[in-house]
């Protein structure tokens, strides 16, 4: 329940690792502050020395920069500190080393399931708004009515039609087009 998942908003569409990492840690620990919630001993990020320093710069700016910052980075499985000293490689049957695979991997697991799921969206949506009569307007409000193309498909056109407010013809061609 302490899973959190941010839409970055600040890069405009920009793949850039080290913005999103900013604005993440900035949004997750500006919350934790502002709810007066308790802030951990250890912030681990995925990534190397770059994404450390990146999560660092954030705290700071946040007036945290007591808490310390590591990051695990999947090539060569080293740990990066948040001070200067050199990266860590524990041996790879290393219980230490396992543990923080394990997390690395959660949190990883966890952020990628929601960019699956947003890409699965947008999908929809585009094969909906390639059917002649549905635009963004009404395959935004099918799937609003819906949720997904499995459950649209699972229904009857009449039940579109009605579920959706979308003439009869539409959601019949709709049905007919995406079950050939």
């Amino acid at each position: 329940n302490e899973y959190r998942r941010f839409n970055i908003k600040s890069l405009g569409g920009r793949i850039d690792d080290y913005g999103a990492m900013r604005e993440a840690v900035t949004r997750r620990y500006t919350r934790q502050i502002n709810e007066k919630q308790p802030l951990p001993d250890l912030v681990m990020v995925d990534g190397g020395k770059g994404q450390v320093d990146v999560a660092r710069e954030a705290l700071a700016a946040l007036g945290l920069d007591d808490i310390p910052v590591i990051g695990l980075a999947k090539e060569y499985e080293e740990i990066h500190c948040f001070d200067e000293r050199p990266a860590i490689r524990l041996p790879e049957s290393s219980a230490a080393l396992k543990v923080l695979q394990n997390l690395r991997d959660e949190a990883h697991r966890f952020a990628t399931s929601l960019n699956q799921q947003q890409r699965s969206k947008e999908a929809a949506f585009t094969l909906l708004e390639s059917i002649p009569g549905v635009g963004p307007t009404r395959s935004s409000r099918l799937m609003q009515a819906f949720g997904t193309l499995d459950a649209l498909l699972a229904t009857t056109a009449e039940e579109i039609a009605r579920q959706a407010d979308v003439p009869l013809p539409v959601a019949q061609r709709l049905l007919k087009t995406l079950h050939l």
